[in-house]
């Protein structure tokens, strides 16, 4: 297993576990073959060709998070402490719905890479934005979109076309066995719902939003943004606006413009003080492992 690239993911005695299995050339989680494992939402490595879980990430960097801010988000959820060695995997039904969500997301993304790769970044990038986007109009009750016993697929695909203004071919859904006349509905419901939403994604509105607040001139924000949708980066950070912060502050950085720090940063409403340090560094994680093209400075 020495040659396994996957092999901090992986156990050393880790097996394919596709059915029929794979010789070891060919499995991706032994020869680190289509980019070896994937990194889920749910912080599980799983096989790109399988779909098999075959390990989860260490959470090393969870050091970096504040435990106060994890004790305030957890109170603000109504949940109870419990020692971290007792902790069991129990969820709310809001939790469970959020999370099945999540979960079409992710084999959406899989499924469709290779046909609209564009596509494809967009649901992987975006994922929190357009699991809520979803459940906030399920929650709503919205005519359409309200009905929770219906494929979550065409759905999630409707969503991640319309915020991200990015066309998905009748032959593309046709290809995945998806009535390109049930997706169709959805995005023409989206745009009498919303009829201003499609042009930009949560993530565009919030970088322009936290510029602004920050006095950012207009052409710096307008670079970021360009730089966010020709590369973005992926964060587990959930919350958009400090998604947004932290994105901000790493290009700014990047620039050489270091009136933007933290601290003002921290006082734009909506921005969480805590997780905003974490986001940053998970940015900077991806930068210096070669994640995403990294932008010479002085660029902005």
């Amino acid at each position: 297993m020495d040659s396994n690239p996957s092999k901090h993911i992986v156990a050393a005695d880790f097996t394919c576990l596709a059915e029929p299995q794979l010789d070891d050339a060919d499995c991706p989680c032994i020869s680190g073959k289509f980019g070896g494992p994937r990194l889920s939402y749910t912080g599980a490595y799983s096989c790109p060709t399988c779909k098999c879980i075959v390990g989860f990430e260490d959470g090393e960097d969870d050091l970096m998070f504040d435990e106060d801010d994890e004790e305030e988000m957890d109170f603000a959820q109504g949940n109870n402490f419990v020692a971290e060695g007792d902790r069991l995997q129990d969820f709310t039904p809001e939790e469970n719905l959020f999370i099945k969500r999540r979960k079409a997301l992710n084999v959406a993304s899989v499924d469709i890479h290779i046909l609209n790769n564009r596509l494809a970044d967009y649901l992987v990038t975006n994922e929190f934005e357009i699991v809520q986007f979803l459940r906030n109009l399920e929650l709503a009750n919205e005519p359409t979109f309200g009905k929770t016993g219906t494929n979550l697929t065409p759905k999630i695909l409707a969503i991640a076309s319309f915020l991200g203004n990015i066309p998905i071919e009748s032959k593309t859904l046709a290809q995945l066995k998806i009535n390109p006349t049930v997706v169709t509905g959805y995005i023409r419901a989206l745009k009498i719902i919303i009829p201003t939403e499609g042009s930009k994604s949560p993530m565009v509105q919030a970088l322009t939003y936290v510029g602004n607040a920050i006095d950012l001139p207009n052409p710096i924000v307008e670079s970021i943004i360009q730089q966010y949708e020709e590369d973005p980066l992926y964060n587990r950070e959930s919350d958009t606006t400090t998604r947004a912060a932290a994105f901000i502050y790493v290009k700014t950085r990047q620039a050489g413009i270091k009136a933007v720090t933290q601290g003002a940063l921290k006082k734009i409403p909506g921005v969480r003080h805590n997780s905003l340090p974490r986001a940053i560094a998970i940015y900077n994680d991806q930068i210096r492992n070669g994640n995403n093209g990294v932008e010479a400075e002085g660029t902005l």
